[in-house]
């Protein structure tokens, strides 16, 4: 399976916004990762710049052209981790043995864990030496841990969380300040290399070559709200694939935001968190639709496409789409 690896910058900022009620506290949170909608409209804007955007979109609809949420990978040598969303359905667990909740707080996967099939019972086991825990967040099988690490006792994070009061230039009064919620791009040393990966697939080299040229776009312009004061910097992008052959299964996973085409699709959907996205407003005054979709993570029994989602128009009277395409890959549970 194809993928594009985006190298990151020791304390480059990101805000990937969250759908709020009141504006005016639209920056006080971030996700911790640009969802599939997001890097949607990025990739769209960075082709639009290069005249290429109709092509993409149109490629989008007819289902030439897809490709999952925006993710972390380490590196180190020719040593990389690639870490996926969660299931979903790993939550639902009967069996209290006290790691609970601290089995709750992990985010994500590495794929070894994810090819290994999980053993989630296990991540905080005294007696299990097999996987380690990274910021609460990420497990990761420890062949993995040590490829990337060189001691054991080096400490290792993929991001932090900063926020920082900020007060709009024409107002004076107090209560004008707002605060902005950023991730920041941790520092762990020159030898490993921090950065955002996705998944793509496409089925004809003319959309691939608009696609390559578009991220490549994105990796100087930068991804997410607030950029122009943020501090972005990102590496040129590379171009992979990841063997997935050894993961045959009935059950798949969506590793995007996922919006059923279909009373068919939704039933086909076992297991799922949901999240609000949209509201933005325009300089016209109008706003795009606000859409309920399906969270990363959710366990699908067979394979469904998803749609994209007709929000409004811009404006300049342009149809303005949110990305709900199913990005699956198989699991083993």
């Amino acid at each position: 399976m194809k993928i594009a690896r985006i190298p990151l910058h020791t304390g480059s900022r990101f805000h990937f916004g969250e759908f709020r009620i009141d504006t005016n506290v639209g920056l006080s949170s971030t996700s911790v990762i640009a969802h599939s909608d997001t890097l949607f409209s990025a990739i769209m804007n960075c082709a639009a710049i290069l005249g290429n955007a109709d092509n993409l979109v149109k490629a989008f609809i007819d289902s030439e052209v897809n490709f999952s949420s925006l993710f972390y990978y380490l590196k180190r040598n020719d040593s990389f981790v690639y870490f996926l969303p969660k299931p979903v359905s790993l939550e639902i667990d009967s069996k209290i043995d006290g790691n609970h909740k601290k089995r709750n707080k992990i985010k994500f996967v590495s794929l070894g864990v994810w090819k290994s099939g999980f053993n989630q019972n296990q991540w905080f086991d005294p007696n299990c030496d097999d996987y380690k825990i990274i910021q609460d967040e990420f497990v990761l099988l420890k062949d993995e841990y040590t490829s990337i690490l060189l001691a054991e006792t080096r400490k290792i994070s993929i991001y932090g969380i900063t926020q920082c009061p900020k007060s709009p230039i024409r107002k004076t009064d107090e209560e004008s300040i707002y605060y902005q919620t950023d991730i920041v791009i941790s520092d762990n040393g020159s030898d490993i290399e921090t950065g955002f990966y996705f998944f793509y697939e496409l089925s004809n080299n003319d959309s691939e070559l608009i696609l390559k040229n578009a991220v490549n776009v994105l990796s100087k312009t930068g991804i997410g709200g607030e950029r122009n004061n943020m501090g972005q910097k990102m590496g040129d992008p590379v171009f992979s694939e990841i063997n997935l052959d050894d993961m045959g299964s009935d059950n798949y996973v969506s590793i995007s935001l996922l919006s059923p085409a279909s009373l068919y699709e939704y039933n086909n959907v076992d297991c799922y968190k949901t999240i609000l996205r949209g509201g933005r407003r325009l300089t016209s005054g109008s706003t795009y639709q606000v859409v309920r979709m399906m969270l990363e993570g959710a366990l699908c029994k067979s394979k469904i496409n998803g749609k994209l989602i007709e929000i409004g128009k811009d404006d300049e009277n342009n149809i303005a789409y949110r990305n709900g395409k199913a990005f699956l890959i198989p699991v083993r549970l």
